[in-house]
């Protein structure tokens, strides 16, 4: 398999490609030099022989965000899919069990909905927003604060 990492929507800007003969992969291991907190677009081709098929539709990939650290405790987000046309599925890691504030930004600062949560808790966010570029941010009782982006396309 033929794997083209893009770091733009279009597919114009290559990032970076490898080829891989295997079963289960494993991304992280296959392209180090990915960044972290970072959305890829990704292509696959097959490989047969000296045959190489097309590529597949583009899907997305969000390489993880290192949890944020602070002297009391730790703090991280997961959110998917990333981009989405409807809901995010976000998930707040943190080793505080004590309620976590989960709020949403918009591309301008405003405060688009803020609840808490427990930690490690499935939540669904931005069935209700229009397309646009989001913050989510988590506070846990601490003070640790730990953001992420989504984008919320059309």
């Amino acid at each position: 398999y033929t794997f083209n990492f893009y770091d733009d929507s279009l597919l114009t800007n290559l990032y970076s490609s490898i080829t891989y003969r295997g079963r289960n992969v494993r991304i992280a291991s296959l392209v180090p030099g990915l960044l972290t907190c970072t959305t890829y677009w990704v292509t696959v081709q097959a490989i047969i022989g000296t045959v190489t098929g097309s590529a597949s539709t583009a899907c997305t990939i969000e390489t993880a965000c290192p949890p944020a650290r602070g002297n009391n405790g730790e703090l991280g987000i997961t959110a998917f899919p990333n981009p989405s046309k409807d809901v995010f599925n976000v998930v707040i890691n943190s080793t505080d069990i004590e309620k976590i504030q989960v709020r949403v930004l918009d591309a301008l600062g405003r405060v688009m909905s803020t609840e808490q949560v427990s930690s490690n808790t499935l939540i669904a966010i931005g069935e209700n927003l229009p397309a646009g570029y989001y913050i989510v941010e988590a506070v846990n009782s601490n003070g640790v604060r730990a953001v992420t982006k989504l984008v919320k396309a059309n």
